[in-house]
């Protein structure tokens, strides 16, 4: 797949709506056992983390916190690209239902200077975790987002119910 040229040829939806089926096999186990296996996803690093799992096998060219050209003061750094796809990858974590405003701001806010080196990104695909798993919200924000220039599409995955809530995690 490093070969891949265009975005719209390769199967990357595919291989991102596999990711909540993927995690059937995230390791949560019961207390009952001698010496439990946990793997707590708390975080959007670690939501990155599992992507790179998933992708860095199929697409050779996957960089992880690619920084790019400076926008004025600031300095910006994507998640995940795939520079043979032109593709930035924007991986967001909503703890809440009330994130999902949040998280439409911050990639408005993102989305202008990443579109400023087009020569390496065209496209911009938007990831977000719910551990909420406020699933109401999904559609609002996949439209809103899906309506901005540059952005490819809005992937939006629930944590699966045999992994604990926050609340749950804390105890």
């Amino acid at each position: 797949y490093g070969d891949h040229r265009d975005l719209h040829s390769f199967p990357y939806t595919t291989l991102f709506r596999s990711f909540e089926s993927c995690l059937r096999r995230w390791r949560w186990d019961s207390s009952d056992l001698k010496t439990p296996v946990r793997w707590p996803i708390r975080s959007e690093r670690e939501v990155q983390d599992i992507l790179w799992l998933m992708l860095r096998g199929v697409l050779h060219d996957l960089e992880d916190e690619d920084t790019l050209p400076k926008f004025g003061h600031s300095t910006y750094r994507a998640d995940l690209g795939i520079p043979s796809l032109g593709l930035l990858i924007e991986v967001k974590f909503a703890r809440t239902a009330t994130d999902f405003k949040t998280i439409e701001k911050q990639v408005l806010e993102d989305v202008e200077p990443y579109r400023r080196s087009p020569e390496r990104y065209r496209e911009i695909l938007v990831f977000i975790y719910d551990d909420s798993c406020s699933v109401q919200e999904h559609e609002t924000t996949r439209r809103a987002l899906r309506s901005v220039p540059g952005i490819a599409d809005v992937l939006i995955v629930s944590r699966p119910s045999h992994l604990p809530t926050a609340a749950d995690r804390r105890e």
